[in-house]
């Protein structure tokens, strides 16, 4: 046996000895059907009702709840509508609601693609440069050559 085997085989033993300590410790802590009753939480149903739980069963203890939450946010709103209602219409300029360019989100989604191929365009770019350069050189070259 190879000393993987063995240290299999060890494991296995010491895990059929826990399940046996376990057992046997489940077996004397068995509570009474009494004592089980008791143990048992009750969140979303009331025994003494025999219905669900409706509401807390203690109130909420933040100051911040849902409700002054919605009122906060129903008096800003009335606020704003005060303020926009009071701004006669002829200060209104509509220009100022829409984008400055109709096509600006299309813009938004093209810089990203675009940052990925800047790099190879300007590669390009030289590598142009240098063959106009050359093709230049050449051509002076070529006219030395001729008229030398």
């Amino acid at each position: 046996m190879s000393s993987l085997d063995e240290s299999a085989e060890l494991r296995k033993q010491r895990l059929r000895e826990l399940r046996k300590i376990r057992e046997s410790q489940t077996t004397q802590e068995a509570p009474d059907p009494e004592e089980q009753g008791e143990l048992i939480k009750h969140r979303n149903y009331d025994p003494e009702a025999q219905a669900p739980r409706m509401g807390f069963i203690e109130p909420p203890k933040a100051d911040v709840t849902v409700e002054t939450i919605s009122k906060d946010i129903e008096n800003e709103t009335k606020r704003k509508i005060q303020e926009q209602e009071s701004i006669p219409e002829e200060e209104l300029d509509l220009t100022t609601l829409r984008p400055k360019k109709p096509t600006w989100d299309l813009d938004r989604d093209l810089k990203e693609r675009m940052a990925v191929l800047e790099p190879k365009n300007q590669n390009a770019r030289a590598y142009y440069i240098r063959q106009t350069i050359a093709d230049r050189e050449k051509k002076k070259q070529q006219q030395q050559e001729h008229t030398g």
